[in-house]
């Protein structure tokens, strides 16, 4: 009789490292708060036994989310007869916000479907175990970047179909995954649907090239055909009103806190009249940013988003806003003049330009974008973005945008050209989670 994949040499030492890693992880920052939740006790189990259970990591991968479930919908039909019921977790705390907006924009939007939000258990088998009977899933899926032995394993001892949509992999994974490869044999996804022909390659030579195939990036799809006019009481209207020159420089990572500090004395020199807005990636880093702001403004002209929110006041010229406030990045795009997307400035890999250029704003950006080489070269042949080589030529970047910003609908106009043939990889995804739902209704 074959051995479950749980039973497994590999999946015991799995095990093991988890159970070796609680008191650490119990005590780690971004999970010390709900860890006990991670654990899987009886109040984590959702209101419904789930007909697909949906993971994304983080905040980026859980802004799919909702395109997946408006995909969905237009598959299935919203008659009342026609039903969904879905288990959507995440890892981060930001990715569980993004993710109740986007199900209670879906139940409101759709009448048959039924959703609940959890955190993401620790991957340790016999916890993840404990879920998968809680949830009792028809499939499981998984968004971008992630492989979770853990559930992997759990789904495959009880025949539960696992989806990889958006799958990306980078070469420097690949590398340590390729040493387990008969594990990953044993637990692999019933299909893999990847973002480009090189993740396509490496997810092949893990789990066999039958299962795997490219899609269009689900990202393609985000950027929004149409602006919606602007929310006259927004946060964003109010503090940063027309007409007031803005500087974004967003989703900044703390390794490219010490490289951003010229930058900062640059525009505080060159352009005092603006108003510099940073965003940092991770809300946990807004003490620093703050800290980094005042040694370059001073501390009367900084301020955080956070002690302004029942203002209805705009911000003074030659202000330094620390925005420590998550999900408003978009309206963010679309008030600023002169926009830095980070992640790019450190070998870090990059983050989503595109959300930018979707709001009509030219993206600068540093020389590291790997993670989104699938958006092509020619979106910066065709002057949709601006690479700089290093933050010496970030300062001069950003102030040439402030001062001559890009028409608008004209730059939309052309990033549509750019992105309208690329769209279409959401509706594969929901196409792929519902055949495999199907085998098992």
């Amino acid at each position: 009789m074959r051995k479950p994949p749980a039973s497994s040499l590999p999946l015991r030492q799995y095990a093991l490292l988890w159970r070796l890693a609680r008191p650490f992880l119990a005590r780690q920052k971004r999970l010390k708060d709900d860890f006990s939740l991670r654990m899987v006790p009886e109040g984590w189990k959702p209101p419904f036994t789930a007909d697909i259970w949906i993971q994304a990591a983080s905040g980026g991968e859980a802004f799919l989310v909702r395109q997946l479930l408006d995909a969905l919908q237009d598959l299935v039909g919203d008659t009342p007869q026609q039903r969904l019921r879905i288990l959507c977790t995440s890892c981060t705390r930001q990715g569980l916000d993004v993710m109740e907006t986007a199900c209670k924009y879906g139940e409101t939007a759709w009448p048959g479907l039924e959703t609940a939000v959890r955190v993401f258990p620790l991957d340790e088998p016999d916890i993840i175990q404990r879920a998968r009977d809680y949830v009792s899933p028809k499939v499981v899926t998984l968004l971008e970047t992630e492989l979770w032995p853990g559930l992997m394993a759990a789904c495959a001892e009880q025949g539960i179909p696992l989806v990889t949509v958006n799958g990306r992999m980078t070469e420097k994974s690949y590398s340590g995954y390729r040493w387990f490869a008969s594990l990953w044999k044993k637990i692999a996804p019933a299909r893999v649907l990847a973002m480009a022909e090189a993740d396509a390659s490496r997810f092949a030579s893990l789990f066999g090239a039958e299962r795997v195939s490219v899609m269009p990036n689900m990202k393609f799809d985000g950027v929004p055909r149409d602006l919606p006019a602007p929310a006259t009481a927004s946060l964003v209207t109010q503090l940063l009103p027309p007409g007031l020159p803005v500087i974004l420089l967003a989703s900044v990572r703390e390794e490219e806190e010490p490289l951003l500090v010229p930058v900062l004395a640059y525009v505080r020199e060159h352009a005092p009249e603006a108003v510099l807005v940073v965003a940092p990636r991770h809300m946990e880093r807004g003490s620093a940013w703050k800290n980094l702001l005042e040694s370059t403004f001073g501390p009367q002209y900084v301020v955080s988003v956070s002690a302004l929110e029942q203002s209805t006041s705009p911000v003074p010229p030659g202000t330094a806003v620390l925005w420590d406030r998550f999900g408003q990045l978009q309206a963010l795009y679309g008030r600023a003049d002169a926009v830095f997307v980070g992640g790019s400035l450190a070998p870090l890999g990059g983050q989503n330009f595109l959300e930018a250029a979707g709001q009509g704003r030219v993206p600068i950006i540093g020389p590291h974008w790997k993670n989104f080489a699938w958006v092509g070269d020619a979106f910066f042949d065709s002057g949709l973005g601006v690479q700089v080589p290093d933050a010496v030529a970030l300062g001069p970047a950003l102030l040439s945008h402030l001062h001559a910003t890009p028409d608008r609908e004209e730059l939309r106009c052309k990033v549509a050209a750019y992105i309208d043939p690329r769209r279409g990889g959401t509706r594969q995804a929901a196409e792929a989670v519902l055949t495999m739902l199907a085998f098992r209704q």
